[in-house]
Order: structure tokens, then sequence, then C-alpha cells
């Protein structure tokens, strides 16, 4: 248990993500926040000079996929990178999607880091048990992960 509680506290440090869930079929929508802090507050994660953050999802098992929406949101809350149109993640399958620091054109703090958060939606009323959304940052350089946040909501 203390380990648990441990590692949420570092995760919620780093970075957190923003899971809202649409309606594509019914035309309702239903809001549901995947949150890493143990208090329950929304993180963001810092993105530096030479780092890549990697949005990832994956489909674990709807037989008929998911179609989603993607962003990656600032400190503001201004897109600074989404995807041009909904992506299909067919059933077992992981889509990745990528934002390098050295493509935004924001200024960062006096270490030169970048606040930011990812929101994926779900379009359709299907039950989102087996989408599994997770942020990777890593080395450009190495390729070496710096840290990782699988979907909280999904952890037990």
């Amino acid at each position: 248990m203390k380990t648990r509680s441990r590692r949420m506290k570092v995760v919620g440090l780093f970075i957190g993500i923003i899971l809202t869930l649409g309606g594509w079929l019914f035309g309702s929508s239903i809001s549901v926040e995947a949150i890493a802090d143990p208090e329950n507050m929304p993180a963001s994660f810092g993105l530096a000079r030479g780092q890549t953050a990697r949005l990832n999802v994956l489909n674990s098992g709807e037989q008929r996929g998911y179609l989603i929406e993607w962003k990656f949101l600032d400190s503001t809350g201004r897109a600074v990178s989404e995807g041009p149109q909904p992506h299909l993640i067919p059933v077992e399958q992981i889509k990745s999607f990528d934002l390098s620091a050295e493509s935004l054109a924001i200024a960062g703090d006096q270490f030169g880091r970048i606040q930011l958060r990812a929101v994926v939606t779900a379009l359709g009323g299907r039950d989102t048990t087996n989408l599994h959304v997770s942020i990777e940052v890593f080395d450009n350089d190495t390729g070496k992960t710096t840290f990782v946040l699988t979907n909280p909501s999904n952890d037990k």
C-alpha cells in the first residue's frame, strides 16, 4: 500500500491526463477525469528542450474499435498540438502521437521547461474499459524514457 501511495504521489508531481468521454452514438456527453494526483487535483507535466512527449492510446478489447480525438494543451489551456481528424484505434492496437519540445513556439520557465497536459476524447457511447492512455517523455538524443504515466483510472 505504501508503494502505491508513493508512486501516485511521484506521478502526481510530474504529469496528469484528462480523459474525456464523448457521446458519438447518442449525442450525449460523459466527462471523466483521469487524475494522477492522490488529492484529485489535475496535474501537468514538464517538457524540456531535447525531449518528446508521446501520447499512447491502446484498445485492449473493444472489437468495434475506438474513435478518438487527442490534443496537447499548454498551461493556459490552449491547444499546442492536436490530431487533424479523429483516429480509429482498432482492437489490440496502440496508436502513438508525439510532441517534440522543439516544435513548440512557447517560452519555457527559467529552465526552459514547458508545462503541458494531454486530452483524449473517445467518441461514441461505448464502454471505455478497454481504452488505456499513457504519456511517456523521452530524451531525443538517447531515446531514454524519463517518465511514464499510465491511465490512473485503470490502475488497480
